[in-house]
């Protein structure tokens, strides 16, 4: 029982990230810059997907699709973006909205309360 964090908890780490196994060495340095500039220690789990028969072949189909989005690019922008919030708060919404439009509404809806209401 406890699953894959209870298994990994150790009583000298912070927190346990858990993330897509293709995912973990971006999730790494992410939260080097966060839970770092925070004094928290942490540990990284690659997550597997559940072992039900079509919904993790579904999954494993899914994972081989996004991992090559895994670039050097996408690392660095993710820590720089971390980096600039950590030094000044800032989140980019502003920014990602130009680019997202469904996300600037999402953020908009849920400022204002409605999510939480429909």
């Amino acid at each position: 029982s406890g699953g894959v964090v209870g298994k990994c908890a150790r009583p000298d780490v912070d927190v346990v990230v858990v993330t897509s196994s293709y995912h973990v060495w971006r999730a790494r340095a992410i939260a080097t810059v966060i839970l770092g500039s925070q004094g928290l220690s942490f540990i990284m789990v690659g997550a597997a997907p559940p072992d039900a028969h079509e919904s993790r072949r579904n999954e494993l189909e899914a994972i081989a699709r996004r991992a090559p989005l895994e670039s050097n690019f996408r690392c660095l922008r993710d820590v720089l973006r971390a980096a600039l919030w950590v030094l000044t708060g800032f989140e980019g919404d502003s920014i990602a909205g130009l680019a997202h439009s469904q996300r600037r509404r999402f953020r908009e809806l849920h400022r204002a309360g409605h999510l939480a209401r429909e």
